[in-house]
């Protein structure tokens, strides 16, 4: 199988299934376990008098199991991949039983079937192409109108002062945001109504503040001129307001040119499942991905969800992958989508990321230039030691320059011991203000640091 715990745990949905997985993970919970090229399987003794049937598919890889949990994978696939890496030699080689053939067959036969005839491609591309227009001019009229309202709003704001903005309650925040919700500009009403969690946060707090209304009153002057910009600009402002295009309609428009389309061997650095920070009905997943033969391409693959639904997406953080990426237009391509993946995946052997602190900013202002609502940077560094100050975790490159990490469930106390003292490689997201750490490379090793907060 070639997994880690680390990555077999990555395939979990959330820490409960993980650490469920970890109790399941026991010899003398599974009455049978097999293996042979293709698969692995178990039974699992449950409550009942039958016992679960859990099998994974290495061509995918895919799930499956007979418990009646809706969210793949469950607990018992979890147990049995970790088995299947701690006690490889327990799995009895054997031809697949009926109810484990009968389900790969029909997994062959599903990815085999044709499929129904569709309208020429043509025909499909100038519909999405139509409904996205319709759908843009309309909501564009109703943009404009409520926003110019709100630049009124946010103007006199600002006549009070920045400080005047301590009284303020939650309920104002709310009320504001509401109205640009009903502006169809969704994400600006996110990033109001999130900045009661800015005021009094740290001492420059005020800084923080000002640059959220900065952005919310450059979307609104993107959105008066939007007729006048080029068409990557267009998309940048449109998705800072929310607008978003459909994953099924973004591969169409996408056949129009191939310019946003990218098949490469990609390496999964980093995992993100959370809360939504501001809607309490949506949950958030988030992966990144870099090109193995472009040092400078990144690819975030941003997935928002109901919080009862499942997530679309379940890669191997610390694997590499065969995939063709479809990017979001942009004048700095980096939410994309995955729209092909083959089944093969090797190991990720080395980080091959920024030499310094000097570079990694340097690239950032670059990305800022070209899209200034992004609000998700992808940070990955070479030759970087933890240390800690007054319980303040940093990172110092070799010309002594410093950043800020997140020190999260004591991630400042492992990184300090797994790396001895000696530079480390560290990928993470930077969010303007500090190194949020998603994984390491230390000693040869992969460490995955995945967020987990569902």
């Amino acid at each position: 199988m070639g997994w880690t715990t680390e990555q077999v745990l990555s395939f979990a949905p959330d820490d409960g299934t993980a650490k469920r997985g970890k109790s399941t993970a026991k010899l003398n919970k599974w009455q049978v376990l097999e293996k042979n090229d293709r698969a692995f399987w178990g039974e699992c003794k449950g409550s009942g008098s039958r016992p679960y049937l859990t099998g994974v598919d290495l061509n995918g890889p895919a799930f499956k199991c007979s418990c009646p949990v809706r969210k793949p994978p469950c607990k018992h696939v979890i147990g049995l991949m970790l088995l299947a890496v701690e006690f490889d030699k327990d799995f009895a080689e054997s031809p697949s039983p009926n109810w484990m053939n009968d389900w790969l067959v029909k997994r062959d036969e599903r990815l085999a079937r044709p499929k129904a005839p569709i309208p020429e491609a043509s025909v499909l591309i100038q519909k999405a192409i139509d409904g996205e227009n319709r759908r843009v001019i309309n909501n564009l009229e109703i943009m404009k109108s409520g926003l110019n309202d709100f630049e009124i709003w946010l103007k006199d704001l600002i006549r009070q002062g920045i400080a005047s903005v301590e009284k303020e309650s939650y309920s104002f925040w709310k009320d504001a945001a509401a109205r640009l919700v009903d502006s169809k500009a969704r994400n600006a009403a996110y990033r109001l109504e999130s900045i009661p969690l800015l005021i009094n946060a740290n001492p420059n707090w005020f800084e923080d503040v000002l640059k959220e209304f900065a952005d919310i009153y450059l979307l609104i002057q993107g959105i008066n001129r939007i007729e006048k910009v080029s068409k990557p600009t267009k998309y940048d402002i449109l998705l800072a307001t929310g607008h978003t295009i459909s994953k099924n309609n973004l591969f169409l428009l996408n056949e129009v040119t191939d310019k946003y389309t990218f098949n490469d061997q990609w390496a999964v650095l980093g995992k993100i499942q959370m809360p939504h920070s501001v809607n309490n009905n949506l949950k958030i997943q988030r992966y990144w991905l870099k090109s193995t033969t472009n040092e400078d391409q990144f690819a975030l693959i941003y997935e928002p969800k109901f919080v009862n639904d499942g997530f679309d997406y379940n890669l191997p953080v610390g694997m590499i992958i065969q995939a063709e990426l479809v990017y979001y237009p942009s004048n700095f391509p980096q939410r994309a989508h995955i729209k092909k993946q083959v089944p093969e995946m090797s190991y990720l052997s080395e980080y091959q990321g920024h030499g310094d602190l000097q570079a990694f900013f340097k690239a950032i202002s670059t990305q800022v230039a070209a899209n200034p609502w992004t609000s998700e940077f992808p940070c990955l560094l070479n030759e970087v030691t933890p240390m800690m100050q007054e319980d303040q975790l940093f990172l110092i490159d070799k010309n002594n320059e410093t950043i800020p990490v997140q020190n999260r469930d004591l991630i400042g106390w492992k990184l300090l011991a797994l790396s001895g003292g000696m530079p480390i490689a560290l990928f993470g997201e930077w969010t303007g203000r500090q190194l949020v750490p998603l994984s390491a490379w230390i000693g040869g090793r992969f460490i995955d640091m995945p967020i987990k907060n569902l």
